[in-house]
């Protein structure tokens, strides 16, 4: 049975006309990946394809770490230099509880070095527990100067964090105060709370104790790759080997 007339010469006209081209313009548009020729390109419609995009809005300026740590004053940044050291101190313990285990092992392991310490009138057993407790008390010094540092280090940068987030929020009152009536047309009025509260939770955590627990935590990995490379060169590259980069 041959199809109607009707659906034949409908097919026809969609074949010849410009419908087909039309859609493959719109599916390309839709698909940001299709017409991205650069990186920026790719970027831009990712941007676009966002609800929230506007094309009038302007971009958003990067503010650098160094800007933001300018509104501390002089006496807080010795306050926070002296936390770095201590971040330092925090950092360190790690890779020096490696070395005391290390060196427990080597001790506790090896007969011949025990008895050789113990010679014939010591008791060897009573060897052990004085080396015991001296690990447990090198441990518990090495985990009491953590705590100290850490507690100290963590207080000062959350302290000038804080002091520094204040005074962001009382310079952009200020800033705001003094713009005129047409900024606040161009702005929603009823917005600018929220981004603000947003933004400073943002700038507070930016140039608190985060900072600083980075820096602890590149202390650390470097002290035990370092610590690593000493006791036992060649496991430690081939350990490296394994490491993922990128």
């Amino acid at each position: 049975m041959s199809p109607p007339k009707q659906l034949s010469t409908t097919k026809q006209h969609l074949l010849k006309s410009s419908y087909l081209e039309e859609y493959s313009a719109i599916r390309g548009n839709a698909l940001p990946l299709s017409r991205a020729a650069n990186h920026d390109d790719f970027l831009h419609y990712f941007r676009c394809a966002n609800p929230k995009y506007s094309p009038n809005q302007k971009p958003v300026a990067m503010v650098s770490l160094w800007t933001l740590l300018s509104y501390s004053t002089p006496n807080e940044r010795m306050w926070m230099i002296l936390g770095i050291i201590m971040a330092t101190f925090t950092g360190l313990g790690i890779p020096t509880w490696l070395i005391l285990l290390a060196r427990s092992l080597d001790t506790f392991s090896s007969l011949a070095t025990l008895m050789g310490k113990a010679g014939e009138n010591v008791d060897l057993f009573e060897l052990l527990r004085t080396e015991l407790n001296k690990l447990c008390v090198a441990f518990a010094i090495v985990g009491g100067v953590c705590l100290v540092t850490g507690f100290i280090y963590v207080s000062i940068w959350t302290y000038t964090g804080e002091q520094q987030s204040l005074r962001i929020q009382k310079q952009f009152v200020r800033s705001c105060l003094n713009q005129d009536a047409e900024w606040y047309d161009s702005n929603d009025r009823e917005a600018l709370p929220t981004k603000m509260g947003t933004a400073l939770v943002h700038v507070s955590n930016a140039i608190g104790r985060q900072v600083v627990d980075v820096y602890a935590n590149a202390v650390s990995a470097l002290g035990c790759l370092i610590v690593a490379l000493l006791l036992n060169t060649p496991l430690s590259l081939v350990m490296l080997c394994v490491v993922p980069i990128a």
